[in-house]
């Protein structure tokens, strides 16, 4: 056991050291985890979207203006019909 109060500093902080480098090591794995959870989540999104829209082997950035385009055409219909309503038709 350390005897002089300059051992038992240099103690402490050597524990610190590895409480801090333990308490990192945790959040890198807990980060990590977090990361796989959303990449399978994202992978299980991309399966629907493929399956509900018959779409495969599509780029990202084609995949891009597919959306854009689809979210376009639905806007335009529901202001249609929000028009239709008021007019009456």
């Amino acid at each position: 056991m350390p005897s002089t109060p300059d051992e038992q500093l240099k103690k402490l902080d050597d524990e610190i050291k590895q409480l801090k480098s333990r308490k990192q090591a945790i959040l890198n794995r807990e980060k990590q985890k977090q990361k796989k959870e959303r990449t399978r989540r994202l992978i299980q999104c991309g399966e629907v979207v493929e399956k509900y829209f018959g779409i495969s082997n599509i780029e990202p950035t084609e995949f891009e203006v597919f959306l854009q385009l689809f979210f376009e055409v639905k806007n335009i219909k529901a202001h249609a019909d929000i028009i239709k309503k008021s007019l009456n038709l």
